[in-house]
C-alpha cells in the first residue's frame, strides 16, 4: 500500500475465433509501470516491485461437450523483470476445467491448475497443483 503515483502503460491484444461447439482465444499483453518520484528508499522497502515490466501470451480453448457440459482449457506465459532488484519470474499456468448446468440456477465445476513460477532470485520459484469443485446458484 502506497501513495505514490506511478505511470502505467498497458498493451493488450487478443482475437477469438467461435464457432458452433468451440471458441479459442489468443491474447498477448505488455505492461510497464514505474514511479513518478525518485524515492529508491520507498521501492526496497516495497519489495522492488514499484518498477516493473511484464509480458505474456495466453491461449483459452472452450468446447461445449453437451448444452450443458463445457470443457475450458487455459495456458498462460507470463514474464515479469522488477527493474529496482534486477530480479526475473516466469510464471507458466496450466488449467483444465469441466462445468456443468445442473438446473437453470446450479452450476457446478471440476477444476486442476497448474502454476509453475521460475525466478533468478533464490527463495521465488514454486510449483502450485489446484484442484478444486464448486456447486455455484445464481439468483
Amino acid at each position: 500500500l502506497t501513495n505514490r503515483f506511478f505511470l502505467q502503460k498497458n498493451f493488450e491484444s487478443s482475437v477469438a475465433l467461435n464457432t458452433a461447439k468451440n471458441t479459442l482465444l489468443f491474447r498477448v499483453f505488455h505492461r510497464t509501470r514505474k514511479p513518478l518520484d525518485n524515492r529508491p528508499l520507498l521501492d526496497v522497502t516495497l519489495g522492488g516491485q514499484s518498477h516493473l515490466k511484464q509480458e505474456g501470451v495466453g491461449v483459452l480453448l472452450s468446447h461445449r461437450i453437451t448444452n450443458r457440459t463445457r470443457l475450458n482449457a487455459n495456458f498462460l506465459y507470463r514474464r515479469l523483470h522488477f527493474r529496482t532488484i534486477s530480479r526475473r519470474d516466469k510464471i507458466w499456468l496450466y488449467s483444465l476445467s469441466v462445468t456443468r448446468e445442473l438446473t437453470e440456477h446450479i452450476f457446478g465445476a471440476l477444476r486442476y491448475r497448474r502454476r509453475n513460477r521460475t525466478s533468478n532470485r533464490i527463495g521465488n520459484q514454486y510449483v502450485e497443483n489446484r484442484f478444486t469443485a464448486s456447486v455455484a446458484m445464481r439468483f
